[in-house]
């Protein structure tokens, strides 16, 4: 029913904090639930995602992964068309929204980063539409798609930039200047690096894992190929393995 023109749903935004060790010696979870905001938002049903989060055993606290809020986040943002646009509500920025960790300005989902309008824009599906990742970070979406989307293919080897199945996307690595450097994707001259996301990133922040950054999928050289093939992404270096190896 959620598609249908004449459905529309009224909700609260709900508070969310990391869960700490002392709350799930397990792990398992990333984020649990706090206080509705008190401001009641309503917006047309196709523009939900139902989800379905576990309850803590001995609180009263829904409990999420972080890579599948991200998932989720980014399978609406996909489905976004332009008409969606004047249909999301617009807030001022809190000290509890968007999600953040710790004192980060930048949102750690979907969520704006500004509290006007001026955004950073991203081509998706020939529209323009809101893009509000922190700057390194811009494959932890795709990332999360790859790792919890079951509509991709892992034998696609998919593009962690735009998800399309290799070889239509391919990347070229190149030392930086210093003995100690890491690599860097080439973005022009002889070997540019081809895809229709293609963006200049730091390398090195987005290949370590953090809290505000926990995805690491880059572009990385696979040892059994030649130097002039083209670098494999980390999260495809498995089956790349199987199939070429």
């Amino acid at each position: 029913l959620l598609p249908e023109n004449k459905v529309s749903i009224a909700y609260q935004a709900l508070a969310l904090s990391r869960m700490l060790t002392v709350d799930d010696p397990s792990l398992k979870w990333d984020w649990k639930s706090g206080k509705p905001f008190g401001i009641t938002f309503k917006v047309p049903g196709r523009l939900i995602q139902p989800i379905n989060p576990d309850l803590a055993p001995t609180t009263c606290h829904f409990l999420f992964d972080g890579s599948q809020l991200m998932a989720f986040s980014t399978s609406l943002l996909d489905r976004l068309v332009e008409k969606d646009m004047k249909s999301i509500p617009t807030v001022k920025s809190t000290p509890n929204f968007p999600y953040r960790l710790g004192n980060s300005a930048g949102g750690v989902f979907c969520s704006g980063d500004s509290t006007s309008h001026e955004r950073r824009q991203l081509r998706l599906k020939d529209l323009s539409v809101v893009h509000s990742w922190p700057a390194i970070g811009s494959s932890a979406a795709p990332a999360a798609h790859i790792l919890h989307d079951p509509t991709i293919s892992h034998d696609s080897e998919p593009c962690g930039l735009c998800l399309r199945p290799a070889p239509l996307c391919q990347f070229t690595l190149t030392k930086g200047k210093g003995r100690n450097s890491k690599p860097k994707i080439q973005m022009s001259g002889k070997n540019t690096s081809q895809c229709r996301n293609l963006l200049s990133f730091q390398y090195s922040a987005a290949a370590e894992m953090t809290d505000a950054s926990p995805r690491t999928n880059v572009p990385i050289r696979c040892p059994r190929c030649s130097v002039d093939d083209p670098a494999v992404w980390r999260y495809n270096m498995e089956i790349h393995f199987r199939k070429q190896h």
